[in-house]
C-alpha cells in the first residue's frame, strides 16, 4: 500500500510553531493588561496580537497558562522558559487538535492527535512526529495498529480495512515491505515476501477455493510452477 494521504497529511501538522517569548522586551502594540506579567499571574498581548494568560516567571509564560496565536491556534497546558513543556491541549485553526505530552514546543511522548480528515493516531510521539508504538485510524475506517518511524509506518504491524482485509508483518517507508501476511476478504491470502507493497520474492499464495501457489513472485503475480 503507498503512502497514505491520512498519514501524509497529519504529518504537516506535526512541527507545532515556536514562540520565543520575551515580556521584557516588549515592543510597540505589546502590553501586560492585567496582573503581573513578570513573576505571578497575568495577561500579555503581544505585537503580533498573540495574547497569553497565565503565570508568568522571570517575564516569560512558567507554569500553566493559555497561549492564542492571531491566526486562530490555541494552546492550553504546562509552560517553561516560555515554550510549551509538559501536558497540553493545542488546536489548530483548520480544527486539528493534538492532547498530549510536549517538550521544547514539539509533541514529545504520549498523546493523541485528531486531524481535520478525521483521521487519529494515539500512541508515542518524538520532536512532533510519530514515533514508536501507536494506533492510526483513517478517515475510512481503516486501521493500523504497530510501529512508526518518524511519521511512518516502519517496523512491525497490523494493518485492516473495512472490507476485512488485513496485513500481518513488516513495513519500511510507509509500505508493505519485508516478510509478512495478507489475508483477502474472500478468504484467499498470501504469505511470504513483499515488496513496494506487493507479493514480491518466495511466498504460498492460497485462492479462496482451496489452491495453493507456492514459489517465485514478481511485483504481485506468481511466477513458480
Amino acid at each position: 500500500m503507498r503512502r497514505s494521504k491520512g498519514v501524509k497529511s497529519a504529518g504537516n501538522y506535526f512541527m507545532v510553531t515556536l514562540i520565543l517569548l520575551v515580556v521584557g522586551a516588549a515592543s510597540a502594540g505589546a502590553e501586560c493588561l492585567e496582573g503581573d506579567c513578570v513573576i505571578g499571574r497575568g495577561t500579555y498581548t503581544f505585537d503580533d496580537g498573540a495574547k497569553y494568560i497565565g503565570q508568568f516567571r522571570n517575564g516569560v509564560p512558567e507554569g500553566d497558562g493559555q497561549m492564542i496565536l492571531p491566526g486562530g491556534e490555541t494552546y492550553i497546558g504546562g509552560f517553561v522558559g516560555g515554550k510549551y513543556n509538559g501536558s497540553g491541549v493545542y488546536t489548530t485553526a483548520d480544527g486539528s487538535k493534538y492532547v498530549g505530552a510536549f517538550k521544547d514546543d514539539l509533541y514529545e511522548g504520549q498523546g493523541t492527535y485528531t486531524a481535520k480528515d478525521g483521521s487519529r493516531y494515539t500512541g508515542a510521539f518524538a520532536r512532533g512526529e510519530f514515533h514508536g508504538k501507536g494506533t492510526l485510524i483513517y478517515p475510512n475506517g481503516a486501521r493500523y495498529v504497530g510501529d512508526f518511524v518518524k511519521g511512518v509506518r516502519q517496523g512491525r504491524g497490523v494493518h485492516t480495512t473495512p472490507d476485512g482485509a488485513k496485513y500481518e508483518g513488516n513495513f519500511k517507508n510507509d509500505v508493505r515491505e519485508g516478510q509478512g501476511r495478507l489475508t483477502n476478504p474472500d478468504g484467499s491470502s498470501y504469505t511470504g515476501e513483499f515488496k513496494d507493497g506487493v507479493p514480491h520474492g518466495q511466498g504460498t499464495g492460497i485462492t479462496a477455493d482451496g489452491k495453493n501457489w507456492t514459489g517465485r513472485w514478481e511485483k504481485g503475480e506468481f511466477k513458480g510452477e
